[in-house]
């Protein structure tokens, strides 16, 4: 039978315990002693630290010291010279007016026939369309009947002037015939005129052909199958039957800012960027040849237009380009980076480093010179230095003394 009866510990187990216990001691006050002599080893650090002055400001001048952080993250650069201007400018491309038709029917009436197809190439005098015109057809009945009240009076004059050699009619008769004749002939004249304006036509069929009056591509049709067409219907913002065009030859119209319309003249080069080709592609070349005389009004910029080569029809009507446009400076005027000018209620500041550790902030006026560039108009010299990285923390600097100050 087993004895359930409790074992003391003995001897052995005793020593256990008391060897952890004493050990366990000595561990706590090891580590006690440890973390007492780290914080007095920081606390000899710290102390060992130097103490660095805040950055002072007065008025628009921010001074640090010597050895302050806030210098590790300032950068600037010299204020370098402007002698030439690039201008990007938009651009979109239009058809050469020079090689383009744009067709209304002279005549109303309906379209019974549509000849060419959009994007087919036609030749001078093609024909378009056809229309059942009654107005054409009342010019060939005017000219039909002008032409027989002609040449009925001119057979009534030959016979007055054979019956007054005979003496078988009075002077006066033979005058009033050929007044009669050279009325016929204007008539005649008159009405003939009058269908050769509408493009001539020797039957009486009211039949009207539209033609291509030039010849290139139709790039536009905006005519159907028996539309109902009238002279009064054409005008502005309204479309045209057919748009017939040259495309190997396109103008490009470009909107240059007021501020810099007086430096645009004719024959200056322009550079052409189409937007989604290669970067790397050399842009086309274009002299300006023709410069407005008036603003836009809603867009206060002047339109000026360069014509382009276009053989592989790479450019598209409507389509939009960028212009690269060069202008010299008259005079050098200061540029800097966009990122030194800091906007501040409306009003651009830059930061001038005026020594070591110093730096004054500035009004300016500037005007964009291109990309991430802005020229100095006011407020800035050549030569002079400015911040370009850490402006906002200047900024931050003289804002917290003005509210400090309670400016």
């Amino acid at each position: 039978m087993m004895d359930k009866t409790p074992r003391q510990a003995g001897p052995s187990t005793l020593r256990t315990a008391r060897a952890w216990t004493v050990h366990a001691a000595q561990l706590l006050t090891a580590l006690a002693t440890a973390a007492t002599l780290a914080a007095c080893q920081r606390g000899s650090d710290v102390a060992t630290v130097p103490t660095i002055a805040p950055p002072t400001v007065n008025g628009q001048v921010i001074t640090f010291a010597a050895a302050s952080p806030q210098l590790k993250v300032l950068r600037s650069a010299e204020v370098t010279a402007l002698t030439e201007t690039t201008l990007e400018l938009p651009g979109r491309v239009a058809w050469d007016e020079t090689r383009t038709s744009r067709l209304l029917a002279p005549v109303g009436g309906r379209i019974v026939s549509l000849d060419v197809q959009p994007g087919q190439a036609v030749q001078a005098g093609q024909v378009l369309a056809r229309l059942s015109a009654p107005d054409y057809g009342q010019a060939q009945a005017d000219a039909a009947k002008a032409a027989a009240d002609a040449q009925q009076a001119r057979q009534t004059l030959s016979r007055a002037t054979e019956l007054l050699a005979a003496g078988a009619i009075a002077q006066r008769d033979l005058e009033a015939a050929q007044a009669d004749a050279a009325r016929s002939q204007a008539e005649q004249l008159r009405a003939q005129a009058r269908l050769a304006g509408y493009g001539g036509g020797v039957s009486v069929d009211q039949r009207f052909a539209l033609r291509s009056p030039v010849r290139g591509i139709v790039v536009e049709r905006n005519a159907t199958l028996n539309q109902e067409f009238r002279p009064d219907q054409g005008g502005p913002g309204t479309p045209t039957l057919f748009t017939v065009t040259d495309p190997t030859r396109v103008w490009i119209w470009f909107d240059v800012p007021e501020g810099q319309a007086a430096r645009v003249r004719l024959g200056q080069t322009l550079d052409v960027r189409v937007d989604g080709t290669d970067p790397g592609a050399a842009p086309r070349s274009a002299r300006i040849e023709q410069v407005a005389d008036a603003l836009d009004p809603a867009t206060r910029s002047l339109r000026v237009r360069v014509a382009l080569a276009n053989a592989d029809r790479s450019l598209k009507a409507e389509m939009f380009v960028r212009g690269l446009l060069h202008l010299p400076a008259a005079t050098p005027q200061p540029l800097i980076d966009a990122d030194a000018a800091v906007l501040i209620r409306g009003q651009r500041y830059v930061f001038v480093q005026t020594s070591e550790g110093r730096y004054e902030r500035r009004p300016v006026r500037v005007f964009e010179a291109g990309p991430g560039r802005l020229q100095v108009l006011e407020g800035l010299r050549v030569g002079e230095r400015v911040v370009t990285q850490g402006a906002l923390l200047l900024q931050q600097v003289i804002g917290s003394a003005e509210k400090e100050s309670g400016a």
